[in-house]
C-alpha cells in the first residue's frame, strides 16, 4: 500500500526520482483506490473513518475526487502535508497557534477553526455586497492583506494562489505577515513537467483583464456561477523564488496514500509547497517512502510475560488475515531501537509479501525498554 510523503527541491530532483518511480505509477494509482474502495479512508487531523459507501470516485479525475464530506484527494493532501509539518515542529497540539488562510467556508476551515482557537479564516469579498452577504467573515487581498508584521505562525492556503493577479505581491505578503521561523502550506494545480510558471492571464494599467491564453476558470465558493479566473500556474521556480528571499527548505511535498485516500492523476501524488519563513528550523523534514512492500495495517501487543497467549488466542480467532511476530526482541530477531524498522522487521521475520495483510506484533517482557521499541515501530 503506497504511503509516500516526499519533498523535492526542484524540477532535477522530481527527474530523477520520476525516472526510477514512473514504472509503477499507475499500480500506486490504482492501489490507493482498490484500498479506499475496499476499506475507506482515513482524514488528516480529525481521524474521521469514512466507509467507501461515502466515498465518490471519478477515475478520469483522482486529484478532485476521491471525495467524501467537501473533502477531495487534493485538499486531504494538503491537510496531511500540513499536519505532517506541524508534527515535525511539535506544533500539533498548540492551541495557540495563529493560522491566517483565505479560507472562511470550507470544510478544511471549519476543521482548522474547531482545532485552532487563533485560525483566522477570510475571502476575498471586493464589494460591499458580498460583504454584507458574507458578513462577518473578513475581506482579504491577499496582494495587500492590511495585518501586521509578523503576526502569524502558519499561512495555510488551497487552490487560491493561481487566482492572484499579482501572486508576487501576495507571495512576498504572506512573508511579511508569518513570523521568522513560521510555516507556509499551500497546494495550486501544480504539473511537475512546469518548470517556469504559465501567466494565463494579468491586469493591465487601467485594472482591465488581459488574456495571454484561453480564459481557464476554476470554482469558487463565494460566486460559484461565474468561478475565479486562473492568473497563474506556478512551476518549480516558485521555489527558486522563494529561497531566494531566505525560505531555505521550500519544497513540493507529493503526498500519496491508500491510508487517507489520496492520489491523482499523472503524477501519483498531490503536490503541496511547504516552507519554513526564513532559515530552516533544526529538524528533519517529514519524510514517509513506502510504496509497497508493506503490510495495510501494524498491530501490536505489549504485555509482561505469560499473559500475551490468551489475546492472541482471541485475535486469531476473529481475524483471518494477520501474519504475526512474536517477542522480536525478547527473542533477539530484533536488538536495539535501531531495528523498530518495519521493512527491516520483517526482513528478518521472514515475510516477503505482506502487501493488503494485516501484521501482528506481540512483544511480553518485564524490559520497559521494549514498549518504546515497539512504539517506534508504530
Amino acid at each position: 500500500m503506497p504511503e509516500i510523503l516526499l519533498p523535492f527541491a526542484d524540477k532535477t530532483a522530481w527527474d530523477n526520482w520520476r525516472a526510477l518511480n514512473a514504472p509503477a505509477f499507475g499500480a500506486m494509482r490504482q492501489s490507493v483506490v482498490e484500498s479506499v474502495r475496499r476499506g475507506g479512508f482515513v482524514e488528516p487531523l480529525t481521524g474521521i473513518r469514512r466507509h467507501p459507501d461515502e466515498v465518490a470516485i471519478n477515475p478520469a479525475g483522482l486529484r478532485e475526487s476521491i471525495g467524501s464530506h467537501e473533502l477531495n484527494a487534493r485538499k486531504r493532501g494538503l491537510l496531511l502535508v500540513l499536519q505532517a509539518e506541524l508534527r515535525a515542529r511539535g506544533w500539533e497540539g498548540r492551541r495557540n497557534l495563529r493560522i491566517l488562510a483565505p479560507e472562511a467556508l470550507s470544510r478544511a476551515a471549519r476543521i482548522l477553526r474547531g482545532l485552532f482557537p487563533y485560525y483566522m479564516g477570510t475571502e476575498y469579498l471586493p464589494t460591499a455586497e458580498e460583504q454584507a452577504r458574507y458578513f462577518p467573515v473578513p475581506h482579504m487581498d491577499l496582494q495587500a492583506t492590511g495585518l501586521p508584521d509578523a503576526s502569524f505562525d502558519v499561512f495555510f492556503s488551497g487552490d487560491v494562489m493561481e487566482h492572484v493577479p499579482d501572486p508576487e505581491a501576495a507571495w512576498a505578503e504572506i512573508r511579511r505577515v508569518v513570523k521568522p521561523g513560521g510555516l507556509i502550506v499551500s497546494s495550486f494545480p501544480f504539473d511537475p513537467n512546469r518548470g517556469e510558471t504559465l501567466v494565463r492571464a494579468r491586469l493591465d494599467a487601467t485594472g482591465k483583464v488581459e488574456h495571454l491564453t484561453a480564459p481557464e476558470y476554476h470554482g469558487n465558493p463565494v460566486d460559484p456561477a461565474a468561478g475565479s479566473l486562473v492568473f497563474a500556474l506556478p512551476g518549480w521556480d516558485l521555489l527558486s523564488r522563494f529561497r531566494a528571499a531566505g525560505c531555505e527548505d521550500a519544497a513540493m511535498v507529493m503526498a500519496t496514500s491508500a491510508h487517507h485516500g489520496i492520489t491523482s492523476d499523472g503524477p501519483p501524488g498531490v503536490f503541496v509547497l511547504a516552507a519554513t519563513n526564513g532559515p530552516a528550523p533544526a529538524r528533519p523534514r517529514p519524510r514517509i517512502m513506502a510504496p509497497g512492500g508493506l503490510p495495510e495495517k501494524l498491530c501490536t501487543l505489549v504485555a509482561l510475560p505469560r499473559s500475551g497467549t490468551t489475546l492472541l488466542t482471541a485475535l486469531f480467532q476473529v481475524h483471518s488475515r494477520f501474519d504475526a511476530v512474536f517477542e522480536p526482541w525478547n527473542s533477539k530477531l530484533l536488538v536495539g531501537a535501531e531495528d523498530a524498522v518495519l521493512p527491516r522487521l520483517l526482513a528478518k521475520a521472514g515475510l516477503a509479501k505482506p502487501d493488503g495483510r494485516y501484521l501482528f506484533v506481540k512483544e511480553t517482557s518485564a524490559d520497559p525498554a521494549y514498549v518504546g521499541h515497539v512504539r517506534r515501530l508504530l
